[in-house]
């Protein structure tokens, strides 16, 4: 039911959902405890009682069985791939999400910010840190990697995640990664790169040159455009992977940005909640999650079964 009103957004209340989860079970055959449906309050009144926690036990339990029952067809020759990204989303405008999430100097709601880690080749949520809107995504990132991610996964980052700390701690768990460095603002080191025309080579991302060595590639300029410098640094070898493999392989990324535009979407995301308390917001993102996993593992199913592409 809950994830049903999810997609509804600010174009149903309660009731309407209701009425029409009802007739939608009784078309289906599905039994339900009573015959006319429960009111709007009732509903709120059980809402209340169901924790946050709940939802995302049961988004990483379908993730799980995601991974054991179709991952091996979901791979990037022959590995895991996520992205981690953090995106802002705006909440109904009472004081207790005001005072749970905080909002930008120059918004009129409250806002959260929710880190979120994705399969973007299975292409579904597997977790999120929800929290405040002014949260630092880099330790919400390390959370979510040291709790998910396996040796031997690859995780791709965009420009606002590169530091010393988090690439040495991604080193130390044996994970790799490709990651987006800025070219204006950033280490030293890579603006000396940029500087020299150099496509790829190696640089030391330590401040005073003790040897913490990183493969930097740099995008091929296209003749006749100009393009500002598209700069990786990467775990993974030349042997592994060549410059254009490399480039292949991040704009797998975009999956969680099209993620992130479903997720704030009219067609099935969150135009609106419907929550007024944290523990409500909490759980209708959870429960997003919930319903993308389901319908993608039917999605996955079918495409197996059927040979056709994932992707359509």
């Amino acid at each position: 039911m809950l994830m049903q009103l999810i997609g509804k957004g600010r174009h149903l209340g309660y009731e309407h959902v209701l009425d029409e989860f009802w007739v939608d079970a009784q078309r289906a055959g599905v039994e339900l405890p009573q015959a006319m449906p429960v009111s709007a309050a009732a509903f709120t009144k059980a809402r209340r009682k169901l924790k946050a926690e709940t939802l995302r036990s049961l988004v990483l339990a379908a993730a799980g069985a995601f991974e054991r029952e179709l991952g091996v067809h979901h791979r990037f020759h022959g590995r895991r791939v996520f992205a981690i990204d953090g995106t802002w989303i705006s909440t109904q405008r009472t004081w207790a999400l005001l005072e749970e999430f905080d909002k930008s100097s120059k918004g009129h709601v409250p806002q959260l910010m929710a880190t979120v880690l994705y399969d973007v080749v299975a292409k579904i949520p597997i977790d999120a840190e929800i929290t405040k809107f002014s949260s630092n995504e880099r330790t919400h990132a390390i959370a979510l990697i040291e709790k998910h991610v396996k040796p031997g996964d690859i995780v791709l980052l965009d420009r606002g995640f590169p530091s010393r700390e988090l690439i040495a701690r991604l080193r130390e768990l044996k994970i790799d990664f490709v990651v987006r460095v800025s070219t204006k603002s950033t280490f030293n080191c890579v603006g000396a790169f940029v500087n020299s025309r150099r496509l790829e080579g190696v640089v030391d991302l330590s401040p005073d040159n003790t040897g913490f060595n990183v493969r930097i590639v740099r995008r091929q300029a296209i003749r006749g455009k100009k393009l500002d410098p598209f700069v990786l640094l990467t775990s993974l070898s030349a042997a592994q992977f060549a410059g254009k493999s490399l480039f292949d392989l991040y704009r797998k990324r975009w999956e969680i940005e099209l993620f992130f535009r479903l997720q704030k979407g009219s067609y099935l995301g969150h135009d609106q909640f419907h929550a007024k308390t944290p523990d409500g917001v909490h759980q209708e993102v959870y429960a997003l999650f919930l319903f993308m996993i389901l319908t993608r593992s039917a999605m996955a199913t079918a495409a197996i079964e059927h040979g056709v592409p994932y992707g359509r």
